[in-house]
């Protein structure tokens, strides 16, 4: 539906025919391409395939609140302490450490009881999972 899409914009010449012309068009690409995502999210799901996207979507929020921090610092510190300029680098290491160090950081927080930092409500079982763990320790 993607490439249907570009071809009869690119065949118009106008980057908005789809949107001003053709609305039905539209609404049955996005759907086409909302109800495969889902699909592939539930294959996703059922065979286990890629289990740390899970992760990733659990921790998104926090992810999301962080992320512009994370990535601005990093590639300041690659382009300005490193004298890193090679921009696919920067790229590739900025956004790894703008999904990584959230997540880290939210963990580390719910675990130290700080987890009002992201919450309303308290998370009692991350608090009950980290308490376990410690106490295996």
């Amino acid at each position: 539906s993607q490439a249907y899409f570009t071809v009869v914009n690119l065949q118009h010449k106008n980057e908005d025919y789809i949107n001003s012309f053709a609305p039905v068009r539209l609404l049955l690409i996005s759907l086409i391409g909302c109800g495969f995502m889902i699909q592939v999210g539930h294959w996703l799901q059922k065979t286990g395939f890629l289990k740390w996207l899970r992760v990733i979507g659990y921790h998104s929020l926090y992810i999301y609140l962080m992320h512009l921090i994370v990535i601005a610092g990093a590639r300041v510190i690659m382009a300005h302490v490193l004298g890193i300029k090679n921009v696919p680098v920067i790229l590739f290491f900025a956004v790894g450490l703008g999904v990584t160090i959230p997540i880290i950081i939210y963990n580390l927080c719910t675990r130290l009881h700080a987890w009002w930092l992201f919450s309303l409500k308290k998370p009692e079982a991350e608090i009950r999972h980290y308490a376990a763990m410690d106490a295996a320790v």
